[in-house]
């Protein structure tokens, strides 16, 4: 049977403070508050630079076992269409 996967681009915002997340919970736990109303979300930040694998790591411990994740793809591999080898090997070497 089909899962349908509901969630936002992100889910770090500071705008967001009082409508979605309530005042009284630091930038930290935002991702363990969102994950109790979304199954899903989209990592937005592996778009403009890869991130250091220690970012993946902190991500799965604030989040239930079966949140997904959904990394973009870098730029380099998408818009500029210039990227190296190394790119899409590191890219693929944080997963």
């Amino acid at each position: 049977m089909a899962e349908f996967f509901i969630g936002t681009s992100g889910y770090s915002y500071k705008d967001w403070e009082g409508e979605f997340y309530p005042g009284n919970i630091s930038a930290s736990q935002y991702l363990g508050f969102y994950s109790r109303h979304f199954n899903t979300v989209e990592v937005n930040s592996t778009y403009y630079s890869l991130p250091n694998p220690y970012l993946f790591f902190n991500f799965l411990k604030k989040a239930p076992d079966k949140f997904l994740f959904s990394c973009k793809a870098h730029s380099s591999m998408t818009h500029e269409r210039n990227a190296e080898d190394t790119i899409y090997n590191k890219f693929k070497n944080l997963l």
